[in-house]
């Protein structure tokens, strides 16, 4: 059965579960183009391996390549991210965050990844989880919303300085945005120069309605 919901699932999307979130209203979980699926009404917040905006990033950056040993993700979601992670033999441990704790209990359900044994879920606040943090992460990725917003408090500057103290002497940061109405756009042109004067070494991307942010602390 798992097999035949596997091919189905490139003809039409196969619904597997609908619970409710008190942070995210109506979650969807679902098997679609042979990956795992997270969304809402508005926005998708995992994809697997189809996760478009940091399959890009990733690919940009050449993220089989980093050394990188000791991984953050903050807003984990179904753990796509840990999928694209794959690539890099280095990775030794993965500390995922998310503030949903229905989110945690989903991805603990339906995740199949060779890394979910070097991976430590945490179900915490990004914000408390960094002003608690004494680690450093070679790699810190950033993928917070609520439907497609991103809270203010993740694009103060208190809270990108944590994130730069929390980052390795070459560590790397990626931080993704939804990019997809003028709003939008106009935030994040205003955050990007926030941005870039707290990691002047930068890149930035804009892929499928995202605006990606890649910082090297050095």
């Amino acid at each position: 059965m798992k097999k035949v919901k596997y091919y189905l699932s490139f003809f039409f999307e196969i619904v597997l579960q609908k619970v409710e979130s008190q942070q995210s209203g109506t979650l969807t979980i679902s098997l679609h183009k042979g990956e795992l699926k997270l969304s809402t009404e508005k926005v998708i917040y995992s994809f697997g391996k189809n996760y478009s905006s940091f399959k890009y990033a990733f690919k940009k950056i050449k993220i089989e390549k980093l050394p990188i040993k000791n991984v953050l993700i903050l807003g984990a979601g179904l753990g796509s991210i840990i999928q694209l992670l794959e690539t890099n033999t280095n990775v030794e441990n993965i500390i995922a965050v998310d503030n949903d704790e229905i989110i945690i209990k989903a991805a603990k359900q339906y995740l199949e990844s060779d890394l979910l044994k070097k991976t430590t879920w945490t179900n915490q606040d990004a914000f408390q989880f960094m002003g608690q943090n004494e680690k450093t992460f070679d790699l810190i990725l950033f993928d917070v919303f609520i439907h497609e917003i991103t809270p203010s408090i993740f694009m103060s500057e208190s809270f990108l300085f944590l994130l730069k103290n929390s980052l390795s002497t070459n560590g790397i940061l990626v931080f993704s945005k939804m990019d997809t109405n003028y709003k939008l756009r106009t935030e994040n042109e205003t955050f990007s120069l926030q941005f870039a004067s707290i990691f002047p070494k930068n890149e930035e991307y804009n892929f499928s309605g995202n605006r990606i942010l890649v910082a090297h602390k050095n």
